[in-house]
């Protein structure tokens, strides 16, 4: 079916454009440690951890908002 085969091609697309989206905000997240304001400065290592490292109650909204 010609429809379907569209859909299937557009949420690659999309699919594709938000996992790059992610790999700069890995790589941003990497390259601005240390040197943020946000948490006073205080998440480091490698940015696998920094979800750990986020203080109480931030966690939850960053999670509402994905």
């Amino acid at each position: 079916d010609e429809a379907a085969l569209k859909k299937y091609r557009e949420a690659e697309v999309t699919h594709g454009r938000v996992a790059m989206l992610a790999v700069v905000g890995f790589l941003v997240g990497e390259a601005v440690e240390g040197s943020s304001f946000l948490f006073d400065a205080q998440i480091s290592g490698p940015a696998i951890t920094h979800f750990t490292q986020v203080p109480d109650g931030w966690d939850a909204l960053i999670v509402t908002m994905i």
